[in-house]
């Protein structure tokens, strides 16, 4: 489009401006109406002209049936998505129910948690309740068993003082056995 414009300017340039002046523009306005009237161009006007007619009445028609066009699209589509619309609606029901069921499952949970974590509390406190008294009587009776174990020692290794021969050491111990009899 520049370039015609162009061009155009540059013929009136040349027009205007040329050195043969008044009579050159006659002479070229001459050849131009003669060559506009030719039946070439004529009939290259007339090809235009019906192209030009062509395309405007193609664009009617098309421009009156739009409507119609546009809405028979917009059934198909909806017809075409309507099976996918109701299977999302579908599940996106199942989702919600299936949140709210877990929702209160563990609405419910939480409540019975103290309870839960009190017995446990209880349960653990009585095992190591348990474990401790056992223990505890388990270590007296290794206690008791290893101090008469010392006793029975302590008794034999008296017993062998005894048989051999008497000397201070002896006495002393006879002198301790008979303080703890006593």
């Amino acid at each position: 489009m520049k370039r015609v414009l162009f061009c155009l300017g540059l013929s009136a340039g040349y027009v205007l401006g040329a050195r043969a002046g008044r009579n050159r523009y006659e002479q070229i306005k001459r050849v131009s109406v003669k060559a506009a009237n030719s039946p070439t161009a004529q009939r290259a006007l007339g090809y235009a002209q019906a192209g030009v007619d062509q395309v405007s009445d193609a664009a009617a028609r098309f421009s009156r049936q739009a409507p119609s066009y546009l809405a028979d699209a917009a059934e198909r589509l909806d017809a075409a998505t309507a099976p996918l619309t109701e299977r999302v609606n579908a599940s996106v029901k199942d989702a919600s129910e299936q949140l709210k069921h877990l929702s209160e499952s563990v609405t419910a949970g939480s409540r019975q948690l103290p309870n839960k974590i009190a017995h446990t509390a209880e349960s653990l406190k009585d095992q190591l309740t348990t474990q401790l008294s056992e223990s505890t009587e388990r270590a007296r009776e290794r206690q008791a068993h290893d101090v008469l174990s010392a006793a029975a020692k302590r008794a034999a290794l008296l017993a062998e003082l005894e048989e051999s021969p008497s000397d201070s050491m002896l006495d002393e111990a006879h002198a301790d056995r008979r303080n703890l009899n006593e």
